[in-house]
């Protein structure tokens, strides 16, 4: 068991690191930042708020609603499968709304550049090709299910 965990930890710390360097490089290329995190920084943008506390604020909405998803998910037997997929819409679900704050409340669009288009377009393709091929492994090295 505490070899799972050493592993589990290992991908955390390493996703964390990875996510505050892609946030960083979002922001600084003037490319559009990620689907993720546009909404966050559009409300900055419109509102001269703190981008940091921003994403805070959208990240623990994520987390809630991941929590719920997670609940229902067990509750009715609902696999894991089209990880891929379920990305991409939520993408094109967090561009339509920075889309939308950024019409109604700053008279253009904010954030969405061609690197926030190629990342909806590529993200969720590329989870579905990583989980064909390393997926099972992965959850294995993590504690996530049975050898």
């Amino acid at each position: 068991m505490k070899k799972s965990y050493l592993f589990r930890g290992i991908f955390y710390a390493a996703g964390l690191f990875i996510l505050a360097l892609g946030i960083t490089l979002n922001t600084k290329t003037g490319l559009g930042v990620s689907p993720i995190i546009s909404v966050s920084y559009s409300i900055s943008a419109i509102w001269n708020l703190n981008f940091g506390n921003m994403t805070l604020a959208l990240y623990g909405i994520f987390v809630a609603a991941e929590m719920l998803l997670h609940t229902i998910r067990n509750k009715r037997s609902i696999k894991r499968e089209g990880t891929g997929l379920v990305k991409n819409c939520f993408d094109i679900l967090n561009i339509s709304i920075t889309a939308m704050a950024g019409m109604v409340f700053g008279g253009k669009i904010i954030g969405i550049g061609i690197g926030t288009v190629a990342a909806v377009i590529g993200v969720g393709r590329t989870i579905s090709i990583f989980n064909h091929f390393v997926r099972k492994k992965m959850d294995t090295l993590a504690g996530m299910q049975a050898k």
